[in-house]
């Protein structure tokens, strides 16, 4: 489903911006200018109101957009349930 939130990816000791696009159950399509490895683990990090939310992923998939990557596709990792009830009030 569409939203537009801001996210941190994690890698290693580095934090990079993106914008979660699209969020299923399973995991989101990030918009990001950064390229990340297919199949590499990282940490997406979501603030839900006053709490932050880390979600690791595996990387699936990275698009690229005339030439420069524009977003990542992650697979979550057993997603906790504050991510659930973040993804139901997308849903209303």
């Amino acid at each position: 489903m569409p939203v537009g939130e801001d996210v941190k990816i994690c890698e290693g000791n580095l934090f990079f911006s993106g914008t979660a696009l699209n969020i299923s159950d399973k995991g989101m399509f990030i918009g990001t200018k950064k390229h990340f490895p297919l199949e590499a683990i990282s940490l997406i990090i979501l603030r839900i109101k006053d709490r932050l939310l880390k979600l690791p992923a595996k990387i699936k998939r990275s698009t690229l957009q005339t030439g420069f990557y524009d977003g990542i596709g992650v697979e979550l990792i057993d997603p906790p349930s504050d991510y659930l009830d973040f993804l139901n009030y997308w849903k209303k």
